[in-house]
């Protein structure tokens, strides 16, 4: 009788995720951070380097290694080091300019990421010396420096910047009073939905935060510290959106310098790096999506009821999230008509019987889990499915609302519209002198600056970062024809899917922003699946297309490959750079 296998703790990158999550949140969430203690430091120091040493371990399982008789390897080595140090000794030169007095809470956040950054440091320079590269430890690297970043951000965001509907904590209004609502009766707003900001979306995020304040407070944590904790949560559906991503450039076969490629575009991009920090449902739903989406491709590959079924439960979840969830039932449905439309062509009566009797099953579980409040609404106060509050459009004389004819949102690409790199909305922003109307021009901005801060003095490494972002939106993109377009690049389904999902994301986001003219619409929130649909057709790209058999295929690789570690780079420096700024400037002259 064979013995059950044992599965290592580190092949299960959620798991891993996880202990990240949990170690971040125990040792710089539940104090407050101008009472954090030496002690506190330590154990930051100590849970990052266990981890990054766990993660780290060399497995039995062979892996690729990055050959060290290459010169163009050992050049990398060399920057790797040279970069690590000068970092290094720049980021301690940075917190030792942070003032002192009356400014303890700035000088604790350098701290502890001072203590994470010397951590991943010394390990890439550790790696460097030895020269123990492989592609996995690459991956790790990036993975590790993103959490770094955005363990950062969500230290040195106040609990008020940078959010959306927030709403007022004693009113119950936004998603922080649906919140309240839910912590304080035990139950779902009985009320008409229509009465309170935001009170319109489905309530499972509201209910997973409620509970974790209830952990919090029961616990004795401050509400108000416990509030502000909730952006932890919003960390690690950031988190688990990147290694979903990751798992899904796997299962579609990207390997290597293209799957660090890829993984590194979602990791750094400023949308989500900002998202990770929100208190509303965004990051969940998305979380949702690329579950739902690596969970169909997975089922596309074993035709099992349980993997249909796990299909069903992403999406259902999703769907009681929000809403605009229901993007993803596009490739979801594409996956699904192409393996039934196969068996009935081969005439298998059975198989497709059984697809088909799978399918009633995801709609069993599906179909509840996302109407269940649509359908509860509707019932119980008359309000339409599909139902979308309007923002508020004018205030203090300035208005958000888009006035601009639909031909001119559509077409007009003056460049005067990249004059100023934020998204230009007079609502929240004092140097707007317009209200932002081009769809696809507001969609490059805050998806390069994520949610713009308007801070002058953000406001040349802002336009580095822009204008790196569009890069590698167009690289990108061309990445994507190159992929359609080549015969044989990657199997027919996969380009069907991902052609499919893209198309839709698009449509649906540029008839929201017509439907809904307000700058506010126009955010990558409303399409964030395209960042991630961009990277997965870099790394399809980078492993199919732009192998370097031809000039054309070798300086395309070169293009994209620079493009990305430029973005990559000017981003992390952006959001240190904020950090500094923030730190000091915001939260304590004001």
């Amino acid at each position: 009788m064979k013995k059950n296998k044992i599965i290592p703790f580190l092949q299960h990158p959620y798991l891993v995720t996880l202990f990240l999550w949990f170690a971040a949140l125990m040792t710089t969430a539940v104090f407050q951070v101008d009472t954090v203690l030496g002690i506190n430091y330590l154990s930051a120091f100590l849970f990052v380097g266990i981890a990054a040493f766990a993660i780290t371990q060399k497995k039995k399982k062979a892996r690729k290694a990055v050959e060290p008789k290459n010169k163009n390897l050992n050049l990398i080595q060399i920057l790797a080091i040279f970069a690590a140090v000068i970092y290094f000794f720049i980021m301690m030169r940075t917190f030792a300019a942070v003032p002192t007095d009356d400014m303890l809470e700035g000088r604790n956040v350098f701290v502890i990421f001072a203590f994470l950054a010397a951590a991943v440091i010394s390990y890439i320079v550790l790696c460097s010396v030895k020269k123990k590269w492989c592609y996995q430890r690459v991956l790790n690297t990036i993975l590790l420096i993103s959490f770094v970043i955005y363990l950062f951000y969500i230290l040195y965001t106040n609990l008020a910047v940078r959010q959306f509907n927030l709403g007022i904590l004693s009113e119950y209004d936004g998603h922080i009073g649906y919140t309240m609502y839910i912590y304080n009766s035990g139950n779902v707003p009985q009320i008409d939905p229509t009465t309170y900001s935001q009170y319109y979306h489905p309530p499972l995020y509201y209910i997973i935060e409620a509970i974790f304040l209830r952990i919090q407070t029961t616990f004795g944590v401050p509400l108000l510290i416990a509030l502000q904790n909730c952006q932890f949560t919003s960390l690690l559906y950031a988190m688990i959106t990147i290694v979903t991503v990751y798992r899904i450039l796997v299962e579609l076969g990207v390997r290597k310098t293209a799957l660090c490629v890829s993984v590194a575009v979602a990791a750094f991009s400023p949308a989500l790096i900002c998202m990770s920090g929100t208190i509303n449902n965004d990051m969940l739903s998305v979380m949702f999506m690329v579950l739902t989406f690596l969970a169909a491709v997975k089922w596309y590959k074993e035709q099992r009821a349980k993997n249909i079924l796990k299909v069903a439960l992403f999406f259902g979840l999703g769907m009681f999230t929000k809403l605009s969830v229901c993007v993803v039932a596009v490739p979801v449905a594409v996956i699904f008509i192409t393996a039934l439309v196969k068996k009935i062509i081969a005439k298998d009566k059975k198989q497709s019987l059984g697809l088909f009797g799978q399918m009633c099953a995801f709609l069993g579980v599906a179909a509840p889990l996302s109407l269940y409040w649509s359908i509860r609404n509707l019932v119980r106060f008359g309000i339409p499915i599909g139902y979308v509050a309007e923002p508020v459009v004018t205030q203090n004389g300035n208005s958000q609302l888009i006035t601009t004819p639909v031909w001119q949102r559509l077409f007009d690409f003056n460049p005067n519209q990249f004059a100023y790199p934020f998204t230009a909305n007079p609502l929240t922003n004092a140097n707007a002198n317009y209200a932002e109307y081009n769809p696809l021009v507001a969609l490059l901005k805050s998806a390069s600056i994520g949610m713009g801060v308007n801070e002058s003095e953000m406001l040349i490494p802002a336009y580095f970062l822009l204008w790196s972002g569009i890069i590698v939106a167009v690289v990108s993109f061309i990445c994507m024809i190159a992929v359609l377009v080549k015969k044989n690049s990657i199997p027919v389904i996969w380009k069907g899917v991902l052609g499919s999902f893209y198309v839709a994301v698009m449509v649906s986001y540029y008839v929201f922003c017509i439907a809904y003219p307000y700058v506010c619409t126009e955010e990558i929130r409303y399409a964030i699946p395209v960042i991630f649909i961009g990277a997965i057709f870099i790394g399809l790209a980078l492993n199919n297309v732009f192998t370097g058999k031809t000039r054309i295929s070798k300086i395309m690789r070169y293009i994209t490959i620079i493009s990305v570690i430029l973005f990559c780079v000017i981003s992390l420096v952006y959001f240190i750079w904020l950090g500094y700024y923030s730190s000091i400037y915001i939260n304590f002259q004001s």
